[in-house]
């Protein structure tokens, strides 16, 4: 059994991530290859074990130009989500591995960029039944998607 302390984590966690949620609005028998993308960075974790946001930020975007084959991470951003896009982000609050604060910001923060409205982007794990964002009867004919088509 291999063991992963918290900076490999991390570096597979972000990786992980940005790969299932570009993953997931991909469909049909004609896409039988997976990708997968690695970004390491050691500054990720200071001294103290803490997780610098803007590194992680950074490589979230790496991570994403890169399995899009964009050059420009914003390029690849706007490929993923639509001004129209309502987007539910599924995060994890379980205590021994939750998702990084700074992780689900820099997704928020990248969406928006994107051009969707902030109020349309949201972060959950536990209360997504009863978040407004993910909720059709809270909204006028919404089209909630991971991901933009």
């Amino acid at each position: 059994m291999t063991s992963l302390d918290r900076r490999g984590f991390l570096q597979a966690g972000g990786g992980a991530a940005a790969a299932t949620l570009l993953g997931a609005g991909k469909t049909g028998a004609a896409e039988a290859k997976a990708r997968a993308v690695l970004v390491r960075r050691r500054e990720v974790l200071g001294p103290d074990g803490r997780v610098s946001g803007p590194v992680l930020h950074d490589m979230l975007n790496e991570a994403v130009a890169a399995l899009l084959g964009e050059k420009d991470a914003s390029a690849a951003w706007r490929r993923l989500a639509k001004p129209t896009d309502v987007v539910g982000v599924k995060s994890n609050v379980w205590g021994p591995l939750p998702t990084p604060p700074e992780l689900e910001q820099a997704i928020c923060d990248e969406l928006v960029q994107a051009g969707v409205r902030p109020e349309n982007v949201a972060v959950d794990d536990r209360s997504v039944s009863s978040n407004p964002v993910s909720r059709p009867s809270s909204r006028a004919r919404p089209t909630i998607s991971g991901l933009g088509s």
